[in-house]
């Protein structure tokens, strides 16, 4: 079903308003004085935004009365004003992390409550590689509510999404920063299957997934929404406890291969025949991942009562690390911990034959010696904040997508058919179809982060390369799979399109255009400086001083936002 069609369908009690106007949303106006309005929006000549709420009298907002506007689509109507998240009940996705390229090798499991790391130049879980490694999560999604959802999926190096049968993103490639996106359809309450791949070549790794849909704005998709199941490989399903440990049962004592998983509330058995599953009742071995919380800021003494040994981590520090050593009953390590704050906790044993017992209790000054509780142990990672444990100097920031940049700041994010000294063309189903070479300031030609971009030298003209060296040079055209650039030393040079990055023409503006009232924001990414917005067949016209005229689908418009500073 196409967008149009979903109007006629989701908007049957607003069905007068198609005969009044072409451009009908629904979405939030806040304006200059201070006011919110929720409920269909749609843009009117001459220069309105009328906002048609689920009760009370329709609402009229002049452009110049406007802060910003988003438009939406959902259609269970209620929902327009409620704000997000309608949370559900979900606790996170299980992470596979693997130690080899393709999905090879040794493998670390856990629930990631959301995908949202930027693991830098370190490793993605302490006892694995600091690249060339690859995570998979699986699981399940539920959308809050009915209605159209953009998915973005966000990498350092690349990265692919399944999404039920009807969303696939993929940029499966070596690349410094890269960001994908695409548009689903989903009902409210339903649960889709959802699949996230990552790898990791060498130095920075990143990974995020992010939404925006009914209700509220571009963000990662939280742990609320997601849920753990089960794969063809991990045959138990019970994962959706929200305390307890994950515990992955290895079907060898190698930790390695083929495993059952589960949430155990406690570790807490003495086990005379199968562990879990159909594990055998020999020869396997057992993890235990999640969190831990104290209850008091103190140091901890934590006791293990294992018969073939342990090795315990609590924040990635070894407590205890006596897995092959004869047994000696209860094993004990400390650590101090602060109360309230979560620490990731990884405890480890194995059976070679007979039975096996697995016991972790703790102690303190407050607390007397007992099996760590349920309420204090928490199956699913919560990531640390995105920017936190960014290296100092190396700050990800905007990922500015490829496309042309020009002199007034508007990003048009097209692949570019042809390119000469005079003109840039992107192919006539785009709008513009072309534009002019002294409207551009920079070309894109891939995916880059902000502290990239910022490599590119002020006041110079040239190519920024791969490798991070910038070639001085006046742009002549993109020509045979080259940029074509040519300088008063070197002549005419031609770089391989893989090895450019970005194409500097001139300086990236650093304000917007005298005279531009709104910043137009587009699904795909584009971003647009209006100076005069009008409704005419069903489109929207924009006119923004350094791309011209624009002719947009009224499905296209996301976003309004008021570009000068709101008045004191």
């Amino acid at each position: 079903m196409n967008r149009r069609a979903i109007h006629r369908v989701g908007l049957i009690f607003s069905a007068f308003l198609f005969l009044r106007a072409s451009v009908v949303e629904a979405g939030t106006v806040r304006t200059v004085d201070g006011q919110t309005h929720s409920g269909l929006v749609r843009l009117m000549p001459p220069g309105v935004v009328e906002v048609v709420p689920i009760k009370g009298a329709t609402v009229r907002v002049a452009l110049t009365n406007i802060l910003s506007a988003t438009f939406e689509l959902p259609e269970n109507h209620p929902l327009i004003t409620a704000k997000f998240p309608n949370a559900g009940r979900g606790t996170g996705l299980v992470g596979a992390y693997y130690e080899r390229p393709n999905f090879s090798g040794r493998a670390i499991y856990r629930v990631d409550e959301t995908i949202d790391f930027n693991w830098g130049a370190r490793e993605p879980v302490f006892d694995l590689p600091r690249d060339y490694f690859t995570v998979r999560w699986s699981g399940k999604i539920e959308a809050p509510s009915a209605g159209l959802y953009t998915f973005w999926l966000a990498t350092d190096d690349g990265g692919r999404m399944q999404l039920g049968n009807d969303l696939k993103l993929e940029k499966w490639q070596k690349q410094e920063s890269g960001e994908t996106n695409g548009v689903v359809r989903l009902e409210a309450g339903q649960r889709y299957d959802l699949r996230v791949e990552y790898f990791d070549n060498v130095g920075n790794a990143r990974v995020r997934l992010l939404w925006s849909g009914p209700g509220f704005a571009k963000s990662v998709v939280p742990r609320s929404q997601l849920y753990p199941t089960s794969s063809p490989d991990l045959p138990e399903a019970k994962l959706g406890a929200t305390n307890g440990l994950l515990a992955t049962y290895f079907k060898s004592r190698f930790f390695f291969g083929d495993a059952v998983l589960r949430v155990d509330p406690m570790v807490n058995f003495a086990w005379t025949n199968s562990p879990a599953g159909d594990v055998a009742a020999e020869d396997y071995s057992v993890r235990w991942t999640g969190q831990i919380e104290a209850k008091h800021s103190e140091t901890y003494t934590f006791h293990v009562e294992t018969d073939e040994g342990v090795r315990l981590w609590v924040n990635g520090k070894s407590l205890l690390n006596e897995l092959f050593a004869v047994p000696r009953g209860e094993l004990t390590g400390s650590l101090a911990l602060e109360a309230g704050k979560r620490y990731e906790l990884r405890m480890e044993t194995m059976n070679r034959q007979g039975g096996c017992t697995a016991r972790l209790y703790w102690s303190s000054a407050s607390t007397p010696k007992a099996l760590i509780p349920s309420s204090q142990l928490f199956p699913g990672v919560t990531p640390p904040s995105f920017h936190r444990v960014i290296p100092a100097g190396d700050d990800e920031g905007e990922v500015q997508p490829a496309g042309v940049l020009t002199w007034g700041g508007s990003l048009l994010p097209a692949p570019i058919q042809t390119a000469d000294d005079t003109v840039i063309r992107f192919g006539p189903t785009h709008s513009p179809p072309s534009i002019s070479l002294v409207n551009v300031a920079r070309l894109y030609l891939q995916p880059l982060a902000s502290r990239t971009v910022e490599k590119i030298p002020a006041g110079r003209k040239g190519v920024l390369l791969a490798n991070g060296d910038f070639v001085d040079g006046e742009f002549k055209g993109i020509e045979g799979g080259r940029v074509i650039i040519s300088s008063v030393l070197f002549g005419l040079q031609a770089h391989p399109l893989p090895e450019v990055l970005a194409v500097a023409i001139r300086d990236a503006p650093r304000t917007p255009p005298v005279g531009v009232l709104l910043r137009v924001g587009l699904p795909s990414g584009a971003l647009l400086h209006a100076k005069t917005l009008a409704v005419r067949n069903g489109g929207v016209i924009v006119e923004d001083p350094s791309v011209g005229t624009v002719m947009l689908p009224a499905d296209d418009l996301r976003e309004l936002k008021r570009v000068n500073a709101v008045p004191k």
